[in-house]
């Protein structure tokens, strides 16, 4: 079976509360993959792991200070 490209799109969750690293990050996805609805944002450790519970992605990307 061969597969589309939208399947071949990494569902990616970004959990980021600076705005200027989302776009950063945004941006060389963007430039990488061409992706608009498969990156999703929140905000916050909580958020994220809701997203997760609600909704699986193949990757996380996550800044924890």
């Amino acid at each position: 079976m061969v597969g589309t490209e939208r399947d071949a799109m990494p569902r990616i969750l970004l959990v980021e509360d600076n705005p200027l690293h989302v776009r950063l990050v945004r941006s060389m996805l963007q430039d990488e993959w061409a992706l608009t609805d498969d990156l999703h944002r929140v905000a916050s450790l909580t958020d994220g792991l809701k997203h997760l519970n609600a909704e699986p992605v193949d990757c996380v990307l996550l800044d924890l200070m």
